[in-house]
């Protein structure tokens, strides 16, 4: 029986993480390896964010700062065992560095939901859906980080054949859907110009203007509305708002019927930084 302590830090612990995530979110296996992996991925992408916070300064990581921590620290003492921050708590931190990671936090906020239903739920679920979701987001969000916040070559992080094969299907997946979503445009325009109505999901648009962007219609080129919702995170107890992201929630042209009601498929139609743009401009 094996009795021999492990002492990893966060680095060590997601380069690990994120190895056997990606070999049991093979599509060719069982769909609970696909579970395991997508489960691991998203804590080794909570174990690198915290590794960052780490460098800056032990203490961002706490969930409760005490006297006695910061004498741990001043006395040079490990503080890894102490209770940390969520996932959600420790990107929120991770932007007051770096500011330009705001906008990720409305694909944080979806890891983290599809991480708890997966570990603390049940029921009917999307599991490809799932999986393509955390293959894409965390390989995207890694690469910033890498990038920008430690200033490490993700291929020696990671190494090559596990990092090229992260980002060979990250490409793939958004290939994939820009064609997909092309593809319908193409279609959709076909019909609208044989004058048929288009089979698209009926939108009901705010009345609050506050909410309502314009951008034009892929169809029929007439100035349509992406509709943008903005998520609170408010403390309860304290009766106060602690952050708030905005995220689009759907696109409608009352011209043509066009509509997307998918805040991904609205993403790949306008683009990263249109839709920067677009979420941020009254909050700025």
């Amino acid at each position: 029986m094996r009795d021999e302590s492990n002492n990893l830090n966060y680095k060590q612990f997601a380069v690990g993480l994120y190895c056997k995530g990606f070999e049991l979110i093979d599509p060719e296996k069982d769909d609970f390896s696909i579970i395991s992996g997508c489960l691991l991925l998203v804590i080794g992408l909570e174990k690198l964010i915290k590794e960052v916070l780490m460098n800056y300064n032990p203490l961002m990581i706490l969930e409760k700062v005490s006297f006695e921590d910061v004498l741990d620290i001043h006395l040079d003492k490990n503080t890894l065992n102490k209770r940390s921050v969520s996932l959600e708590i420790a990107f929120e931190r991770l932007t007051k560095l770096f500011p330009e990671l705001e906008f990720e936090k409305h694909v944080v906020k979806t890891l983290v939901k599809h991480r708890n239903f997966l570990a603390h739920s049940a029921g009917i679920f999307n599991l490809e859906t799932v999986e393509g979701n955390v293959r894409v987001n965390v390989t995207a969000i890694t690469e910033v980080i890498c990038e920008k916040c430690l200033k490490d070559d993700p291929y020696e992080l990671f190494g090559r054949d596990v990092w090229k094969e992260m980002l060979r299907y990250k490409e793939a997946y958004e290939e994939a859907e820009i064609l997909e979503l092309n593809k319908r445009i193409s279609f959709l325009k076909r019909i609208y110009s044989e004058g048929k109505k288009l089979p698209c999901a009926p939108v009901t648009l705010s009345k609050y203007d506050e909410g309502c962007h314009s951008y034009d219609c892929p169809i029929c080129n007439s100035v349509g509305i992406i509709e943008v919702d903005v998520d609170v995170d408010i403390d309860h107890r304290e009766g106060i708002v602690l952050d708030a992201w905005p995220y689009p929630t759907s696109f409608y042209c009352e011209e043509c019927g066009f509509s997307l009601t998918d805040s991904d498929e609205i993403e790949t139609l306008v683009g990263d930084e249109e839709l920067r743009k677009i979420l941020y401009s009254g909050l700025e």
